[in-house]
Protein backbone atom coordinates (compact mmCIF):
# COMPACT_ATOMS: atom_id res chain seq x y z
CA UNK A 1 0.00 0.00 0.00
CA UNK A 2 1.26 3.46 -0.89
CA UNK A 3 2.05 5.76 2.02
CA UNK A 4 -0.35 8.46 3.20
CA UNK A 5 1.77 11.21 1.59
CA UNK A 6 2.94 9.34 -1.51
CA UNK A 7 1.44 11.66 -4.12
CA UNK A 8 2.78 14.88 -2.65
CA UNK A 9 6.23 13.31 -2.29
CA UNK A 10 6.32 13.20 -6.10
CA UNK A 11 6.27 17.01 -6.28
CA UNK A 12 9.46 18.67 -7.53
CA UNK A 13 9.63 22.45 -7.98
CA UNK A 14 12.48 23.87 -10.04
CA UNK A 15 14.82 21.15 -8.86
CA UNK A 16 13.72 21.33 -5.21
CA UNK A 17 12.28 17.98 -4.16
CA UNK A 18 9.46 17.56 -1.66
CA UNK A 19 10.78 16.85 1.84
CA UNK A 20 8.05 15.16 3.86
CA UNK A 21 10.35 14.55 6.83
CA UNK A 22 10.98 18.28 7.10
CA UNK A 23 7.26 18.95 7.01
CA UNK A 24 6.59 16.36 9.70
CA UNK A 25 9.17 18.03 11.94
CA UNK A 26 7.56 21.46 11.51
CA UNK A 27 5.20 23.32 13.85
CA UNK A 28 2.60 25.81 12.59
CA UNK A 29 0.73 28.23 14.86
CA UNK A 30 -2.72 29.33 13.69
CA UNK A 31 -4.34 32.33 15.39
CA UNK A 32 -8.10 32.30 14.88
CA UNK A 33 -10.15 29.17 14.24
CA UNK A 34 -12.93 30.69 12.19
CA UNK A 35 -13.58 29.84 8.54
CA UNK A 36 -10.03 30.57 7.36
CA UNK A 37 -8.42 28.92 10.36
CA UNK A 38 -10.49 25.76 9.93
CA UNK A 39 -9.62 25.43 6.25
CA UNK A 40 -5.90 26.13 6.68
CA UNK A 41 -5.67 23.76 9.65
CA UNK A 42 -7.41 21.04 7.68
CA UNK A 43 -5.06 21.51 4.73
CA UNK A 44 -1.92 21.38 6.86
CA UNK A 45 -3.07 18.45 8.97
CA UNK A 46 -3.85 16.35 5.90
CA UNK A 47 -0.51 17.23 4.28
CA UNK A 48 1.34 15.96 7.34
CA UNK A 49 2.64 19.03 9.15
CA UNK A 50 3.93 17.48 12.37
CA UNK A 51 2.31 19.82 14.88
CA UNK A 52 -0.36 22.51 14.93
CA UNK A 53 -0.80 25.08 17.68
CA UNK A 54 -4.30 26.58 17.45
CA UNK A 55 -5.50 29.64 19.39
CA UNK A 56 -9.02 31.07 19.63
CA UNK A 57 -11.15 32.68 22.35
CA UNK A 58 -14.56 32.03 20.80
CA UNK A 59 -17.23 29.33 20.96
CA UNK A 60 -19.09 27.62 18.13
CA UNK A 61 -22.32 29.31 16.98
CA UNK A 62 -25.01 28.10 14.60
CA UNK A 63 -24.01 30.69 11.96
CA UNK A 64 -20.49 29.19 11.89
CA UNK A 65 -21.65 25.85 10.51
CA UNK A 66 -22.21 27.07 6.94
CA UNK A 67 -18.52 27.76 6.38
CA UNK A 68 -16.41 26.43 9.28
CA UNK A 69 -16.05 22.80 8.30
CA UNK A 70 -14.46 21.51 11.50
CA UNK A 71 -17.63 22.06 13.56
CA UNK A 72 -20.91 20.14 13.87
CA UNK A 73 -24.30 20.88 15.44
CA UNK A 74 -23.29 19.12 18.64
CA UNK A 75 -20.32 21.52 18.98
CA UNK A 76 -22.51 24.62 19.38
CA UNK A 77 -21.56 26.36 22.61
CA UNK A 78 -18.22 24.57 22.90
CA UNK A 79 -14.86 26.36 22.56
CA UNK A 80 -13.80 26.25 18.92
CA UNK A 81 -10.33 24.98 19.74
CA UNK A 82 -11.77 21.98 21.61
CA UNK A 83 -13.95 20.87 18.70
CA UNK A 84 -11.24 21.68 16.14
CA UNK A 85 -8.60 19.65 17.98
CA UNK A 86 -10.88 16.62 18.18
CA UNK A 87 -11.84 16.67 14.52
CA UNK A 88 -8.33 17.47 13.24
CA UNK A 89 -6.91 14.55 15.21
CA UNK A 90 -9.54 12.27 13.71
CA UNK A 91 -8.50 13.38 10.21
CA UNK A 92 -4.86 12.54 10.83
CA UNK A 93 -3.97 10.82 14.13
CA UNK A 94 -0.26 11.08 13.27
CA UNK A 95 -0.29 14.87 13.81
CA UNK A 96 -0.12 16.58 17.20
CA UNK A 97 -2.57 19.41 17.93
CA UNK A 98 -1.98 21.80 20.83
CA UNK A 99 -4.85 24.16 21.63
CA UNK A 100 -5.36 27.36 23.64
CA UNK A 101 -8.77 28.80 24.48
CA UNK A 102 -7.65 32.38 25.11
CA UNK A 103 -6.78 35.75 23.53
CA UNK A 104 -3.55 35.71 21.54
CA UNK A 105 -2.12 38.47 23.75
CA UNK A 106 -2.49 36.21 26.81
CA UNK A 107 -0.50 33.32 25.35
CA UNK A 108 3.02 32.86 26.73
CA UNK A 109 5.81 33.92 24.39
CA UNK A 110 7.26 30.43 24.90
CA UNK A 111 4.31 29.01 22.97
CA UNK A 112 5.11 31.27 20.04
CA UNK A 113 8.77 30.26 20.17
CA UNK A 114 7.80 26.62 19.50
CA UNK A 115 6.31 27.46 16.10
CA UNK A 116 8.25 27.64 12.84
CA UNK A 117 5.65 29.91 11.23
CA UNK A 118 2.56 31.89 12.24
CA UNK A 119 -0.72 31.94 10.31
CA UNK A 120 -3.25 34.68 11.05
CA UNK A 121 -6.92 34.02 10.43
CA UNK A 122 -8.01 36.91 12.61
CA UNK A 123 -10.80 39.37 11.90
CA UNK A 124 -9.36 42.51 13.48
CA UNK A 125 -6.54 44.96 12.88
CA UNK A 126 -5.22 45.03 16.45
CA UNK A 127 -4.76 41.26 16.58
CA UNK A 128 -2.83 41.27 13.32
CA UNK A 129 -0.55 44.03 14.62
CA UNK A 130 0.18 42.05 17.77
CA UNK A 131 0.95 38.82 15.93
CA UNK A 132 3.15 40.71 13.48
CA UNK A 133 5.11 42.23 16.37
CA UNK A 134 5.71 38.78 17.87
CA UNK A 135 6.78 37.44 14.47
CA UNK A 136 9.32 40.25 14.02
CA UNK A 137 10.51 39.87 17.61
CA UNK A 138 11.13 36.14 17.19
CA UNK A 139 12.10 36.38 13.51
CA UNK A 140 9.35 33.94 12.47
CA UNK A 141 7.58 33.97 9.09
CA UNK A 142 4.03 35.28 9.32
CA UNK A 143 1.24 34.74 6.78
CA UNK A 144 -1.89 36.84 7.19
CA UNK A 145 -5.19 36.24 5.40
CA UNK A 146 -8.64 37.79 5.34
CA UNK A 147 -11.89 37.71 3.36
CA UNK A 148 -14.90 39.93 2.70
CA UNK A 149 -17.66 38.22 0.74
CA UNK A 150 -16.25 37.38 -2.70
CA UNK A 151 -12.93 39.14 -1.97
CA UNK A 152 -9.84 38.14 -0.05
CA UNK A 153 -6.14 38.63 0.49
CA UNK A 154 -3.06 36.71 1.63
CA UNK A 155 0.08 38.49 2.80
CA UNK A 156 3.42 36.74 3.32
CA UNK A 157 5.79 38.40 5.80
CA UNK A 158 9.37 37.25 6.22
CA UNK A 159 10.86 39.52 8.93
CA UNK A 160 13.72 41.74 7.74
CA UNK A 161 13.28 40.42 4.17
CA UNK A 162 9.77 41.45 3.09
CA UNK A 163 7.67 44.35 4.38
CA UNK A 164 6.14 43.63 7.77
CA UNK A 165 2.59 44.60 8.69
CA UNK A 166 3.76 47.96 10.06
CA UNK A 167 5.55 48.91 6.83
CA UNK A 168 2.20 49.45 5.10
CA UNK A 169 -0.52 49.43 7.79
CA UNK A 170 -4.20 49.73 6.79
CA UNK A 171 -5.48 53.30 6.97
CA UNK A 172 -7.95 53.61 9.81
CA UNK A 173 -10.13 56.70 10.08
CA UNK A 174 -7.91 59.39 11.57
CA UNK A 175 -8.89 62.02 14.09
CA UNK A 176 -7.50 65.53 14.38
CA UNK A 177 -5.71 65.87 17.71
CA UNK A 178 -7.01 69.34 18.46
CA UNK A 179 -10.61 68.17 17.97
CA UNK A 180 -9.97 65.24 20.31
CA UNK A 181 -8.81 67.62 22.99
CA UNK A 182 -12.06 69.57 22.64
CA UNK A 183 -14.33 66.49 22.54
CA UNK A 184 -17.08 66.10 25.09
CA UNK A 185 -19.22 63.08 26.01
CA UNK A 186 -22.10 64.69 24.12
CA UNK A 187 -20.05 64.51 20.88
CA UNK A 188 -19.64 60.75 21.27
CA UNK A 189 -23.28 60.32 22.27
CA UNK A 190 -24.43 62.21 19.16
CA UNK A 191 -22.24 59.98 16.94
CA UNK A 192 -23.62 56.80 18.52
CA UNK A 193 -27.27 57.88 18.24
CA UNK A 194 -27.35 57.02 14.53
CA UNK A 195 -26.82 53.33 15.35
CA UNK A 196 -30.03 53.11 17.39
CA UNK A 197 -28.39 51.31 20.31
CA UNK A 198 -31.07 50.46 22.87
CA UNK A 199 -30.42 51.49 26.46
CA UNK A 200 -27.48 53.76 25.67
CA UNK A 201 -27.84 56.99 27.65
CA UNK A 202 -25.73 60.11 28.00
CA UNK A 203 -24.87 59.05 31.58
CA UNK A 204 -23.41 55.77 30.29
CA UNK A 205 -21.49 57.57 27.55
CA UNK A 206 -20.03 59.90 30.18
CA UNK A 207 -18.78 56.84 32.11
CA UNK A 208 -17.27 55.44 28.90
CA UNK A 209 -15.64 58.79 28.20
CA UNK A 210 -14.06 58.91 31.66
CA UNK A 211 -12.43 55.54 30.97
CA UNK A 212 -10.86 56.63 27.69
CA UNK A 213 -13.54 55.54 25.22
CA UNK A 214 -13.79 58.87 23.40
CA UNK A 215 -14.47 57.82 19.82
CA UNK A 216 -16.18 55.06 17.86
CA UNK A 217 -12.71 53.68 17.13
CA UNK A 218 -12.07 53.22 20.86
CA UNK A 219 -15.29 51.25 21.23
CA UNK A 220 -14.68 49.24 18.08
CA UNK A 221 -11.39 47.81 19.37
CA UNK A 222 -12.26 47.60 23.06
CA UNK A 223 -12.23 44.20 24.74
CA UNK A 224 -15.71 43.08 25.73
CA UNK A 225 -14.73 42.39 29.36
CA UNK A 226 -13.37 45.95 29.68
CA UNK A 227 -16.59 47.49 28.35
CA UNK A 228 -18.68 45.39 30.73
CA UNK A 229 -16.63 46.73 33.68
CA UNK A 230 -17.93 50.26 32.96
CA UNK A 231 -20.86 51.22 35.25
CA UNK A 232 -24.16 50.89 33.44
CA UNK A 233 -22.77 48.72 30.60
CA UNK A 234 -24.22 45.21 30.62
CA UNK A 235 -22.79 42.42 28.49
CA UNK A 236 -25.85 42.66 26.23
CA UNK A 237 -25.33 46.41 25.75
CA UNK A 238 -21.57 46.01 25.16
CA UNK A 239 -22.20 43.39 22.48
CA UNK A 240 -24.82 45.57 20.77
CA UNK A 241 -22.47 48.56 20.76
CA UNK A 242 -19.71 46.61 19.07
CA UNK A 243 -22.01 44.78 16.67
CA UNK A 244 -23.55 48.07 15.53
CA UNK A 245 -20.23 49.94 15.22
CA UNK A 246 -18.33 47.00 13.70
CA UNK A 247 -20.94 44.70 12.16
CA UNK A 248 -20.08 41.16 11.13
CA UNK A 249 -18.47 41.00 7.69
CA UNK A 250 -20.15 39.09 4.86
CA UNK A 251 -18.59 35.66 4.36
CA UNK A 252 -19.05 32.63 2.12
CA UNK A 253 -17.45 29.20 2.25
CA UNK A 254 -16.03 29.22 -1.28
CA UNK A 255 -13.97 32.40 -0.85
CA UNK A 256 -12.65 31.19 2.50
CA UNK A 257 -11.61 27.88 0.93
CA UNK A 258 -9.74 29.65 -1.88
CA UNK A 259 -7.94 32.12 0.41
CA UNK A 260 -7.10 29.45 2.99
CA UNK A 261 -5.76 27.29 0.15
CA UNK A 262 -3.37 30.06 -0.87
CA UNK A 263 -2.41 30.76 2.75
CA UNK A 264 -1.63 27.14 3.60
CA UNK A 265 0.18 26.60 0.30
CA UNK A 266 2.42 29.61 0.96
CA UNK A 267 3.10 28.21 4.44
CA UNK A 268 4.17 24.87 2.94
CA UNK A 269 6.47 26.66 0.50
CA UNK A 270 8.13 28.59 3.30
CA UNK A 271 8.54 25.50 5.49
CA UNK A 272 10.05 23.43 2.67
CA UNK A 273 12.18 26.24 1.27
CA UNK A 274 10.43 26.09 -2.10
CA UNK A 275 10.78 29.06 -4.48
CA UNK A 276 8.46 32.00 -3.83
CA UNK A 277 8.47 35.60 -5.05
CA UNK A 278 5.08 37.15 -4.20
CA UNK A 279 4.42 39.04 -0.96
CA UNK A 280 0.70 39.69 -1.38
CA UNK A 281 -2.24 38.12 -3.19
CA UNK A 282 -5.54 39.92 -3.78
CA UNK A 283 -8.47 37.83 -4.95
CA UNK A 284 -11.62 39.08 -6.68
CA UNK A 285 -14.19 36.30 -6.80
CA UNK A 286 -16.55 38.30 -9.02
CA UNK A 287 -14.11 38.80 -11.88
CA UNK A 288 -12.05 35.73 -11.06
CA UNK A 289 -8.90 37.86 -10.88
CA UNK A 290 -5.88 37.19 -8.69
CA UNK A 291 -3.39 40.04 -8.34
CA UNK A 292 0.13 39.09 -7.21
CA UNK A 293 1.94 42.05 -5.67
CA UNK A 294 5.39 42.82 -4.35
CA UNK A 295 6.36 45.75 -2.16
CA UNK A 296 9.64 47.11 -0.89
CA UNK A 297 10.39 46.91 2.80
CA UNK A 298 10.43 50.37 4.35
CA UNK A 299 13.75 51.41 5.88
CA UNK A 300 11.88 53.81 8.19
CA UNK A 301 9.45 51.19 9.51
CA UNK A 302 9.34 51.60 13.28
CA UNK A 303 9.28 47.83 13.88
CA UNK A 304 11.48 46.11 11.29
CA UNK A 305 13.40 49.13 9.97
CA UNK A 306 15.42 52.00 11.35
CA UNK A 307 12.45 54.16 12.33
CA UNK A 308 11.88 57.82 11.48
CA UNK A 309 13.66 60.83 12.94
CA UNK A 310 13.39 60.67 16.70
CA UNK A 311 11.97 63.31 19.01
CA UNK A 312 14.34 63.92 21.96
CA UNK A 313 12.83 63.34 25.39
CA UNK A 314 14.45 63.61 28.84
CA UNK A 315 13.14 61.13 31.42
CA UNK A 316 13.97 59.92 34.90
CA UNK A 317 15.94 56.69 34.80
CA UNK A 318 13.52 55.17 37.33
CA UNK A 319 10.41 56.16 35.35
CA UNK A 320 7.79 53.53 34.62
CA UNK A 321 6.10 53.00 31.27
CA UNK A 322 2.98 54.59 32.77
CA UNK A 323 4.98 57.72 33.67
CA UNK A 324 6.16 58.01 30.07
CA UNK A 325 2.63 57.53 28.71
CA UNK A 326 1.35 60.36 30.90
CA UNK A 327 4.21 62.63 29.86
CA UNK A 328 3.70 61.97 26.15
CA UNK A 329 -0.07 62.34 26.38
CA UNK A 330 0.18 65.69 28.15
CA UNK A 331 3.13 67.17 26.29
CA UNK A 332 2.36 66.04 22.74
CA UNK A 333 -1.46 65.72 22.86
CA UNK A 334 -1.37 62.08 21.77
CA UNK A 335 -4.42 60.41 23.35
CA UNK A 336 -4.15 56.93 24.87
CA UNK A 337 -0.58 56.20 23.76
CA UNK A 338 0.96 52.72 23.93
CA UNK A 339 4.71 52.35 24.32
CA UNK A 340 6.81 49.81 22.41
CA UNK A 341 10.54 49.18 22.69
CA UNK A 342 11.46 47.85 19.24
CA UNK A 343 9.88 44.37 19.08
CA UNK A 344 8.31 44.49 22.57
CA UNK A 345 4.70 45.36 21.75
CA UNK A 346 3.43 46.98 23.87
CA UNK A 347 5.19 47.41 27.21
CA UNK A 348 3.24 46.90 30.44
CA UNK A 349 2.51 50.08 32.37
CA UNK A 350 4.06 48.88 35.62
CA UNK A 351 7.50 48.16 34.12
CA UNK A 352 10.42 50.50 34.74
CA UNK A 353 12.31 51.48 31.61
CA UNK A 354 15.65 50.30 32.90
CA UNK A 355 14.17 46.93 33.91
CA UNK A 356 13.08 46.40 30.30
CA UNK A 357 16.72 46.74 29.27
CA UNK A 358 16.29 50.10 27.57
CA UNK A 359 19.39 52.30 27.81
CA UNK A 360 19.79 56.07 27.63
CA UNK A 361 19.94 57.22 24.02
CA UNK A 362 17.78 54.39 22.66
CA UNK A 363 14.43 54.81 20.93
CA UNK A 364 10.94 53.94 22.05
CA UNK A 365 7.91 54.00 19.79
CA UNK A 366 4.53 55.53 20.54
CA UNK A 367 1.49 53.78 19.10
CA UNK A 368 -2.02 55.20 19.10
CA UNK A 369 -5.26 54.49 17.28
CA UNK A 370 -5.12 58.11 16.16
CA UNK A 371 -1.71 57.91 14.49
CA UNK A 372 -1.29 56.52 10.99
CA UNK A 373 2.21 55.35 11.94
CA UNK A 374 4.00 55.22 15.32
CA UNK A 375 6.12 58.15 16.47
CA UNK A 376 9.75 57.69 17.50
CA UNK A 377 11.17 59.15 20.72
CA UNK A 378 14.81 59.01 21.83
CA UNK A 379 14.98 58.80 25.60
CA UNK A 380 17.78 60.51 27.49
CA UNK A 381 17.97 59.35 31.11
CA UNK A 382 18.44 61.97 33.82
CA UNK A 383 19.14 61.26 37.48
Amino acid sequence: MEGRYHRQKLVNVMGVAWNQDKLMNSTVLIAGMGALGCESAKNLILMGVGKLIIIDNDVVELSNLSRQMLYRDQDIGSPKVVAAKRNLTEMNPNVEVESYYDNIECISIDVYRKADIFLSSLDNFEGRRYLNSVAVSLNKPFIDAGTHGFFGHVRVIIPYVTPCYECYPPKEKQRVWCSLRRRKPRDLFNELEKYGIKGLTLDIVEELFLRGYKTELDLKYAKLKNLVSVPGVSEELAKEIQEKIAPKLPAILTTNAIIAGIQSQEAIKVLLGLPRSVEMFRYNGISGGLDCLTRTRRADCWLCGLGDEAQQMNVDSNATVFDIKVQISQRYAIPDPEIAYREHFPLGEELRLKDVGLKSGENIFVISKYLATPKTFKLNFIK
